[in-house]
């Protein structure tokens, strides 16, 4: 019955776009980005391995975005149509086996109802969050690229069980379903209302967190915490089921004053795992609440932003008896300004994961050299502190106190956007 009430709401809400005479076809129009940067990085040198990209100081690489959008319009003023996005990455291993890759590819209701979005696209918790990453220049601040150029997957947790779980962190301003922009892409359907005197509500659903095709998923962010360390697969791969994302917006201009606020939330049910025949001991995941609220004050050419995240116990290993009461939680805070071509920022994140510290400043700056095309520069300082529970584990297999890893990422690039 539960299933059939959903089916239904689902329908009425398509049914409520509907059924009007087609004025003209669909136009068809194509988009993308191209960003091509050189990364160097400096980091502690326990940190710096030989067996990956971390061993190298310095990297060039593209990333590639191509959108294609159909539209047309009805005879009574509904939009409607379809977007499919592809990128493809030339970051060193960053991509292995999967040369292009779908991001974005759902169809799309929009009238005075609001709009209705199909498929596998970001949620109302990401497209409607507000945090300091909203007003940074360059890759995108404590939100942008400096990650991937970082080895956080050192230090591991002692579970007290004779076991260990690799250390987790929060590294940027996401809620659990979304962690990158990359992972929230699982199929859903999700719900806009008009915007009214400044507030939109927006709300998005999900079956199952799983049904993500071929695309990188949920399940490989999470499966370090899975992953006792002992050699040994974990048992099965957690996703989420009845995944709801809500987001609640409001927008203020008054002169040259601008106020921006808005409030998201996730919420899913984490699926049960069985053991397998190599692993006796279910490892579980616990199910996702958690929630983000912040805002962005405008005056003139000047920003500032904040934001605070929760996620509670969201995604905390049961088996990890030491630390699955520990909540997470993470908070930004930024500055920007915006002169003619030119635009600077400052943010700053600060954020706790099962007891690991991580904190990041970041300082960025661009410039309109022409239409589309923006050169720019970063730098990015960042600091992780493990736990006093975790362990550092060597290529030999033994244990030492794990370490703190500090340094930073500068980046010069160029975006061209078309």
């Amino acid at each position: 019955m539960t299933n059939m009430k959903k089916l239904l709401l689902t329908s009425a809400l398509i049914s409520g776009f509907s059924a009007a005479a087609l004025a003209d076809a669909p136009t068809i129009t194509a988009g993308g980005k191209i960003d091509w940067k050189t990364a160097f990085t400096h980091q502690k040198q326990s940190f710096q391995t030989a067996i990956d990209r971390h061993s190298r100081k310095q990297h060039m690489e593209t990333q590639n975005n191509v959108n294609i959008k159909a539209e047309g319009q009805t005879d009574f003023g509904m939009k409607y149509g379809a977007v499919v996005e592809l990128g493809h990455d030339t970051r060193s291993t960053a991509n292995s086996g999967k040369d292009v890759f779908f991001k974005d590819t759902f169809l799309f209701m929009e009238s005075n109802m609001g709009r209705l979005e199909l498929g596998s696209h970001a949620g109302a918790s990401d497209t409607m969050k507000v945090d300091a990453s909203n007003i940074a220049r360059a890759t995108g601040g404590v939100d942008g690229a400096f990650e991937d150029h970082v080895n956080s997957t050192v230090g591991y947790l002692d579970t007290g069980l004779g076991k260990r779980i690799a250390a987790q962190y929060i590294t940027a301003p996401n809620l659990p379903l979304t962690q990158s922009s990359q992972y929230a892409r699982y199929n859903k359907v999700s719900y806009y209302t008009p915007e009214f005197s400044g507030l939109q509500l927006g709300v998005s659903y999900a079956i199952d967190t799983g049904d993500n095709g071929n695309y990188r998923g949920l399940t490989s962010k999470f499966l370090e915490l899975n992953d006792d360390n002992d050699g040994v697969t974990p048992g099965s791969a957690n996703n989420f089921s009845n995944a709801f994302e809500v987001g609640l917006k409001y927008k203020y201009q008054f002169d040259q004053v601008g106020l921006e606020l808005g409030a998201t939330g996730q919420f899913a049910s984490a699926q049960k795992v069985a053991p397998t025949v190599t692993v006796t001991t279910a490892k579980q995941l616990r199910s996702v609440k958690a929630y983000n609220v912040g805002g962005t004050l405008t005056y003139t050419n000047f920003s500032l932003s904040g934001s605070y995240g929760s996620w509670g116990k969201s995604t905390n290993t049961k088996q990890t008896e030491q630390y699955n009461h520990s909540s997470s939680r993470y908070y930004t805070l930024g500055g920007a300004y915006v002169q003619g071509p030119v635009g600077l920022s400052v943010t700053y994140l600060d954020s706790k994961r099962l007891m690991n510290k991580f904190h990041n400043i970041s300082v960025g700056a661009d410039y309109q050299l022409a239409p589309g095309m923006l050169p720019y520069v970063e730098g990015n300082f960042f600091k992780y502190k493990p736990h006093a529970g975790a362990f550092l584990a060597s290529t030999g297999g033994t244990a030492g106190d794990a370490k703190k890893n500090n340094g930073n990422v500068t980046f010069v690039g160029v975006k061209f956007m078309f």
